[in-house]
C-alpha cells in the first residue's frame, strides 16, 4: 500500500486519513445528497438501507451518532469516514470500523473478532481499486494509532465483488456458529458469510 498518511498517536475519529487518490474524512451534513445519489444508483445495495433520501439521512445520522460514542477510556467506539476522490473532489463512498454501540447481542457473538468493517463505493467507481485502497488505509490507520488490529465483515454470499474484495484485502472466511448465523439472518433477513482479518 503506497502513500498512506495518517496522524499517529491521536485516536480521534475526526482527523482525515489520506492516500494517493483518496481522502477519508468525517461526514458533514452537506454530504447527504451525495449519499442519496449513491444509494439511488442502479445496481447499488448496502446493508438494510433503501434508495430514498430518508435512507441517506438515516445513514448519515447513524454515522454521526456512532462517532459520538466513547468507551470508558474516552476513545471513540467507531470510525466512520466519507471517502472523497482527490481527482474530482466527489464523495464516492463510505468506510467504517467500530464497536457495538447499537446491539448488545452482536457484541456477545462477534466482539472477539475486533472492529466490524463496513464499506461501499459509488457504482461509477467500481472495479478501479478504490474500495481496496480505502479499506486498507482505514485499517492500517487504526492499527497505527494503537486502536485495533482485528477486523471482521459479514457479506452476502451472492455479492461476488465484495467477497473478492475481502479476500484481496487478506480476510479469511470463518465458519459461523448456529447462534451467529441465526443473529445475522434475523438482522439482515438473508444469509451472511463471515470474514476476519488480523493486521500484523
Amino acid at each position: 500500500m503506497k502513500n498512506i498518511t495518517a496522524p499517529l498517536n491521536n485516536r480521534s475519529n475526526k482527523i482525515p486519513v489520506e492516500t494517493e487518490r483518496l481522502i477519508l474524512r468525517p461526514f458533514d451534513k452537506s454530504d447527504i445528497p451525495a449519499i442519496y445519489e449513491i444509494f439511488a444508483s442502479e445496481g447499488f445495495k448496502f446493508s438494510t438501507f433503501g434508495a430514498t433520501l430518508d435512507d441517506a439521512t438515516r445513514f448519515y445520522n447513524l454515522c454521526i451518532k456512532a462517532c459520538a460514542q466513547k468507551n470508558d477510556k474516552g476513545e471513540p467506539l467507531s470510525y466512520r469516514y466519507a471517502i472523497e476522490n482527490r481527482a474530482d473532489k466527489k464523495l464516492i463512498g463510505y468506510f467504517g470500523c467500530g464497536g457495538f454501540f447499537r446491539q448488545k447481542g452482536y457484541e456477545a457473538l462477534f466482539g472477539h473478532y475486533g472492529f466490524e468493517r463496513g464499506l461501499f463505493i459509488h457504482p461509477d467507481y467500481w472495479r478501479q481499486g478504490y474500495g481496496y485502497e480505502a479499506s486498507m488505509a482505514g485499517m492500517v490507520h487504526l492499527q497505527s494509532i494503537g486502536r485495533q488490529s482485528l477486523f471482521f465483515a459479514t457479506v452476502s454470499p451472492d455479492n461476488k465483488a465484495s467477497l473478492n474484495n475481502l479476500i484481496k484485502q487478506g480476510f479469511t472466511e470463518q465458519k459461523l456458529s448456529q447462534a451467529q448465523s441465526d443473529y445475522l439472518q434475523s438482522k439482515y433477513k438473508a444469509t451472511r458469510t463471515l470474514f476476519t482479518k488480523i493486521l500484523t
